[in-house]
């Protein structure tokens, strides 16, 4: 499964680690720093989807040069 870590700006996460299995499904996603509340319901959320979907309905908040977008 590969990982797209990214460093996010300008939101007060300040790493983002996604898995997303072969067939395009967000399997993890890890937060270091930010609103604890916040990034679980988004986890919750997009685990399971897939990350064009994700990405779609995340474009408003796009980090596309860290390569996905969570936040």
């Amino acid at each position: 499964m590969p990982h797209t870590p990214s460093k996010p700006q300008p939101t007060c996460s300040q790493f983002i680690d996604v898995t997303v299995d072969d067939d395009g499904i967000v399997q993890q996603v890890f937060y270091m720093g930010g609103c604890d509340g916040n990034l679980q319901g988004i986890c919750r959320l997009v685990v399971g989807q897939k990350i064009d979907y994700v990405i779609k309905k995340t474009q408003r908040y796009s980090l596309r040069q860290h390569g996905y977008i969570l936040s």
